[in-house]
This record gives structure tokens, C-alpha cells and sequence, in this order.
């Protein structure tokens, strides 16, 4: 028998110590009760999650499910306005009852518990096989481990409180110019878990930071009034930081970390109890039945890390939104509450369809204006038409860039044609073709599309005019210069290597290269700059000569124009370079030859929103750059981020890249796309409802699913027209064979 100390004081060790002494005959758990811990016990949220169906699973340890308090109403309130929504929102359990529970339980199995000094002599852990550590213990029991903390500018405060004004409340208010959010949830009748956070300095203007117990409480039940009424407060702790810390290992010999995935959210998240309890039974199913331990701990430890990072963005998404509340207080209240609703972006448009469909169908409505009436059923928000300088697109879904490496000396053929054109007819409002290069030596390598020969105007218009004779949807042209990383082998020859053959000479504002594996780039002149501000508003008159509707430069992903952007690549001391503004003029240069080339029709700019690089462009930097697109006459940003030098990346889960959209967007006031692991209509409505993006882009979706956008009006029950020879397959579905 394998004996096990638990050091812990939550309910997730109490939880795993009861799964693992009732389900093992291999393993026995001694726990050994810090009572200095962080136990909170004020109540927790569950989730209808059917992954973790955590209910079921205390049912079957308990043998009978702990009592719950469904949620039926929230209240979002918006600055002093109410937005009331009934729905089905989850529900809460009260972690003392589930607490005394969990005990009895575990003393009817006869396993001691016993309480011990904030730090357990290292000595009596020794005599154990394995060592598991809560994550609410002190810190001294969790030294081994290691965290990637998120730390941030806000402050925030727990409360008990008796009662809300509803099952869910959401309150932001504003105080002598700074703006504090309340939200909490009942938990029973007469007890509710209430938070209350603000940027640091909101916090000190305001007074509160240093004021005693008693003052902190008046102080929020004054604030808050709306969302509390009469409710009596009790403080639970002190004003603490919002932060999260997210495990980067979850073993350290034989010490195992308990509750990592809680930990990688901050205090306030909703299912932060809830992915603790999940951890617990995780780790206790590793610790079943049999000799070899070690495998099942490996898979806990790969499979909870997973579950942490995307919590961890989840909850990084939320504190985004709290510390930049300023950007949505404007906002209509119903879009205000939608976007409140969703702000950890892993509740979408579907979800809360499902729990609440009369107001989401009340924001489906306003966002479709005067398409819809109180008579019949809005359009979904990626169906609501969307207006960029007189050019209209069906809808919201877009065909992003892709490069595809089959052009020959730049010019685009039968393969291009088809691409393109099945996507057109896929539904999608707005297809952009690859990166189109405007000289031989911009392009990737010998096999991408370019628009500098006139050969290839007529090439590209047989495309255009399939598209247009042929679908409703609209065409761009994403125009490029590969800078730095141009000259290399096709893909399938090798990643970042030169071409095995015939390769040219790259260029940048500075001599760096990209990558180990590729050539220095030459240091670019002043006439080379010209040259090539020449070259694009060539290929944007010709552009408009083939009959595209957009334009769209390419200033992002470590090409040219993105290298002169970002102080890793642009280390110039001349004018086009030093500050933002000098790294700008060149960019901008271009932007304004487009512009100028191309008069009437909208001119979209990709950028790298941040660099996920130290030292490299920040999403700040890139908020103050896209206003400067704003006023050269840029009419939409697409908003992507990355791979401007060869190094780190991000963890690239679920909308990773929509807070950046979201952030330039309501700040700069310019409309948006956004793009990356979008991979359901549900996430597309809720970004376009919240007023996070104005469009949607899916590159890897439309190859893996080109019919997309028509799949996904057939599953909301939208009528999106077929083209004329395609309609007999309106009636068709696939059997289900499973």
C-alpha cells in the first residue's frame, strides 16, 4: 500500500483524499490539515460543463448529488442602467455544506486527518511515497514548483454578502472619473459571493486602498447599491491583486501540485473552484487501482496543463476586459451586457442562445437594425451585411490570406481559379488571395503570386471576373513584399532555407536575419525605399485595372513592411527609424502611394498587434500605429499578431488573437478583422455581437471546410441564397452512419 500526504486545506484535498481512499486499493491518503491556508468555503459556481459534470461525479463519491441554487436571472448594469436577462445561467453549491459533507464522509472511512503547522517538517513528509501540495497552501509548501505569473494592474476585494438583486449581478460604476466592477452570485438564500476590482490607481484615487474593514464594506455596499440593495457585507481578506499564476510543472520528484488549474485563473473567475475540484478527481483516477503510477501521473500532468492553459486565457481575456473597461461603457446596454456576458471569450453567441434566446435575440436584433423588425427573427450577426466606403459584403465571414506556392514567375493560373473560386461560391462575403508580391525579389519564394508584370493584370482579372460572374461575394488583393524572408525554398523543399536554386537578394531596414538558416538581408537605401513605394502603388492601379474590390497591405508576419514596424528588426539610426514614428514612415509612405493609386475603393492594412517577443512591438504601439493608418485613409485593420522574428510564440488556443482586434478597435474607433482559431459560427457571432471585430477571417477552416459560411447559415436556419447551378444541393445531407 502506497501511502499518500495530502497537504491541503481546500475542498479539492479534501475531495481527493476522499476519491482516492474509497476508489484505491493501491494507495492510502493521509491529510494533513493546514488550518493557516486559504480556505475559502463561501460558495462556488458549476458550470454545465458535460466534460467535467461535476455534479454527477460528487454524487457518486457522496451518494447523492450536494445541493445546488439554480441561476434564472442576471442583472447587467451598465453605469446606472439596468439590463435584466432570464435565462439559464448555472448554478452555485455552498463549499462549507460541501465541506462538512466531504469530512463525514471521510471520517466514516476511518483515515485520519490531522491539522499541522503552516510548514510540515520535511522529515515527516519523507516517510510518505508521494506528497501531493493544494495550491492554496502557503508558499513554503509549494517552493518546488514553478509559475508563470500574469501579473496585472488591478486590485480587487471579496465579500459574503446576504443577498443579490439577482441570481447573477454585473455592475460597473464610475467614481470621480475612475470606473470599479462588482459581480457576484447567489450562493443560497441569505448568502452571495461578491467581488469588487479596479486598476490600481482607481483604487488610490479613490480612497478606499488603505481604509479598514468596516470602510471597504460601506464603501462597496454604497457603490453598488443597484446590484446588492440591502445586502450586509462581510470582507473576506484584503484588497489583493488580480493576478494569476499558470503552473510550469505540475511534479517535483515525488511533490505533485493539486489545484494548478485554479491557480491559472484569478480570484474572481467563476469556475475557478470548479476546475480545482476537477484537478482533484483527475489526480485521484492517477492514483487508481494497479503497480504503475507513473504513466497515470505523466498523462495528469500533460492533460491538466492543457486544462490550465486554457483557462488561463480564458482568464487573461477577462482581466483584459476589467482594465479596459473605458473602451465599452458606451456601448448600447444590450450589446454592453452581451459583451460583458462573454468577455473570458469562451462563452459564445450559441452558448448563450441556449440560456437566454430572448435576449440574445433582442441583441441579434439591434445589431441587425432595420433588417429586423419585433415580427420575425434577426439574421445571426455574421448574416448582417457590413459597409466599408460604399462597398457592401453579404456578410461577415472572409477567406483569409493563404499562401499557396503555385504561381509561375508570379503569375496566377487554373489552380488559383479553382482555389479562389470554390471559396467564392462557399459563401464566404469577402475572399483575399494569397500575399501578392509587387516585385520578383519581394516574393517568399519562386512559387508565389506577384503583381508586377503587366501579364499578370489579365491573369488575376479571369479570377476577379469568376468571382464576380459566378458568387456574390467580393475579392481582395493582399499586396506584399517579403523583405527579409523572401528567397526561400518552397515549403515542401524546406522550412526557412534558401531555395536550391536560383535564389536573389533579400532586404531590410537593418542587416538581420530572420532566422540562423537564412542569409543577412541587405540593409536598405534611400532609393531602394522609393523604389519600392513605386512598386506598390503600381501593383494597386493595376489591382484596380483587374477589377479587385480591397486592397490590402501586408504589414505583418515579419515581411518588409512589418520589419521597419518592429524594434527587433529595425535598428536604423536615419529617419526611418528610432521611435514609433520614425519606424512608421516608411509603412506609412506606402500606405498613402496606395491610397493615392487606388482613390475610391477601401484599403485594409494587416498588422502584428504584438511581436510575443521581449522588447519587440506592443499592442500599445500598435493601437497609436493603427490611428496613424486611420488618418492616411485606411479604412479597416486586420488585426493579426507574430512572427516577426523566428523565436517565441504564443500559445495559440481558441480566439487568441481577437482581445488584440477588440483592443484596437474600440480604441482607435476604425473598424477591425480579426483571425486565428476562429472554429465555429457561434464564436464568429459572438465577436461581431460584442463589437469585438466588424469581420471574420478563417484561413486553415475554408481549406479543411471551403463551404463553411453556407454549412453555417444551414445550422443556424438562415436562407442564404446558392448560386443558380448549385441549388438542387440545398436539399442534401449526409447520413449520419455513427
Amino acid at each position: 500500500m502506497r501511502q499518500i500526504a495530502c497537504v491541503g486545506s481546500g475542498l479539492a484535498s479534501l475531495l481527493f483524499a476522499l476519491a482516492v481512499n474509497r476508489n484505491s486499493q493501491t494507495h492510502a491518503v493521509t491529510l494533513l490539515r493546514c488550518d493557516c491556508g486559504g480556505r475559502d468555503t463561501t460558495g462556488f459556481a458549476l458550470s454545465d460543463n458535460a466534460r467535467r459534470d461535476l455534479p454527477a461525479r460528487l454524487a457518486a463519491l457522496l451518494g447523492a448529488p450536494p445541493a445546488t441554487r439554480r441561476w434564472r436571472q442576471a442583472d447587467v448594469i451598465q453605469c446606472g442602467v439596468r439590463t435584466a436577462i432570464e435565462g439559464n445561467f448555472g448554478a452555485a453549491a455552498d463549499g462549507a455544506r460541501l465541506a462538512g459533507l466531504l469530512e463525514s464522509a471521510i471520517a466514516g472511512q476511518g483515515r485520519p486527518v490531522r491539522i499541522v503547522d503552516a510548514v510540515t517538517s520535511e522529515r515527516e513528509l519523507a516517510a510518505f511515497d508521494y506528497v501531493v501540495v493544494e495550491d492554496t497552501e502557503p508558499s513554503t509548501n509549494q517552493a518546488r514548483f514553478e509559475f508563470a505569473m500574469t501579473r496585472t494592474a488591478a486590485l480587487g476585494l471579496h465579500f459574503e454578502a446576504t443577498q443579490l438583486a439577482a441570481d447573477r449581478v454585473l455592475e460597473v460604476v464610475e467614481r470621480d472619473g475612475s470606473l470599479f466592477l462588482g459581480h457576484g452570485f447567489v450562493v443560497v438564500e441569505g448568502k452571495a459571493s461578491f467581488y469588487v476590482e479596479a486598476v490600481g490607481d482607481a483604487w488610490s484615487r479613490q480612497g478606499p486602498r488603505d481604509a479598514d474593514r468596516q470602510a471597504l464594506c460601506g464603501f462597496a455596499a454604497e457603490a453598488f447599491s443597484r446590484a446588492l440593495g440591502d445586502a450586509k457585507l462581510a470582507l473576506c481578506g484584503g484588497l489583493s491583486p488580480v493576478h494569476s499564476a499558470v503552473p510550469r510543472q505540475w511534479r517535483s520528484g515525488k511533490r505533485i501540485l493539486l489545484g494548478g488549474a485554479a491557480k491559472a485563473v484569478h480570484p474572481s473567475f467563476l469556475y475557478r473552484t470548479e476546475l480545482a475540484l476537477d484537478d482533484a478527481l483527475a489526480l485521484a483516477a492517477a492514483f487508481g487501482d494497479g503497480e504503475a503510477a507513473e504513466p497515470a501521473l505523466e498523462h495528469y500532468e500533460k492533460a491538466r496543463g492543457s486544462v490550465a492553459a486554457s483557462a488561463a486565457r480564458a482568464s487573461a481575456a477577462e482581466i483584459n476586459w476589467l482594465e479596459n473597461l473605458h473602451r465599452y461603457t458606451a456601448l448600447p446596454p444590450p450589446q454592453f451586457a452581451f459583451n460583458a456576458l462573454t468577455r473570458s471569450l469562451r462563452v459564445n453567441h450559441r452558448d448563450l442562445e441556449k440560456r437566454a434566446p430572448a435576449f440574445v435575440a433582442a441583441v441579434d436584433r439591434a445589431f441587425a437594425g432595420t433588417l429586423a423588425t419585433a415580427n420575425q427573427k434577426p439574421p445571426p450577426p455574421m448574416f448582417v451585411p457590413f459597409m466599408l466606403r460604399g462597398l457592401t459584403l453579404e456578410n461577415r465571414v472572409g477567406v483569409s490570406p493563404m499562401c499557396m506556392y503555385q504561381a509561375d514567375d508570379g503569375t496566377v493560373n487554373d489552380f488559383h481559379l479553382v482555389h479562389l473560386g470554390s471559396r467564392a461560391i462557399g459563401g464566404a462575403g469577402i475572399v483575399f488571395t494569397e500575399m501578392t508580391n509587387v516585385s520578383p525579389e519581394g516574393r517568399i519564394s519562386r512559387g508565389c503570386a506577384g503583381m508586377y508584370k503587366p501579364e499578370h493584370v489579365p491573369a488575376w482579372q479571369r479570377i476577379v471576373d469568376y468571382v464576380h460572374r459566378n458568387s456574390s461575394a467580393k475579392i481582395a488583393i493582399q499586396l506584399a513584399h517579403a523583405g527579409r524572408r523572401a528567397s526561400t525554398a518552397l515549403p515542401w523543399e524546406g522550412r526557412n532555407v534558401p531555395p536550391p536554386q536560383g535564389g536573389w537578394e533579400t532586404l531590410a531596414p537593418s542587416a538581420i536575419s530572420f532566422c540562423d538558416t537564412l542569409p543577412a538581408p541587405r540593409a536598405m537605401t534611400h532609393a531602394d525605399i522609393a523604389r519600392i513605394v513605386a512598386d506598390f502603388s503600381r501593383a494597386a492601379r493595376w489591382s484596380d485595372e483587374a477589377g479587385f474590390d480591397l486592397v490590402e497591405l501586408h504589414f505583418a508576419h515579419g515581411y518588409l513592411l512589418s520589419t521597419f514596424l518592429s524594434p527587433l528588426s529595425n535598428k536604423r539610426t536615419d529617419e526611418f527609424g528610432g521611435d514609433l514614428a520614425g519606424r512608421a514612415r516608411f509603412p506609412l509612405e506606402v500606405v498613402r502611394a496606395v491610397r493615392a493609386a487606388w482613390p475610391v475603393k477601401p484599403l485594409s492594412v494587416r498588422i502584428s498587434a504584438v511581436d510575443w517577443s521581449p522588447g519587440g512591438s506592443t499592442i500599445e504601439q500598435m493601437i497609436e500605429f493603427s490611428a496613424m493608418l486611420k488618418e492616411a485613409g485606411v479604412d479597416i485593420v486586420d488585426v493579426s499578431t507574430g512572427n516577426v522574428v523566428n523565436t517565441r510564440r504564443p500559445t495559440a488556443g481558441r480566439l487568441f488573437q481577437t482581445a488584440f482586434s477588440d483592443q484596437i478597435r474600440n480604441q482607435v474607433k476604425i473598424p477591425t478583422m480579426t483571425v486565428g482559431k476562429i472554429t465555429s459560427y457561434g464564436d464568429i457571432n459572438a465577436i461581431l455581437a460584442a463589437g469585438r471585430a466588424d469581420l471574420c477571417l478563417l484561413a486553415k477552416g475554408h481549406l479543411r471546410h471551403p463551404y463553411f459560411t453556407r454549412e453555417a447559415a444551414a445550422a443556424q436556419g438562415y436562407d442564404l441564397p446558392w448560386p443558380k447551378s448549385y441549388r438542387g444541393a440545398e436539399e442534401f445531407s449526409l447520413r449520419d452512419e455513427h
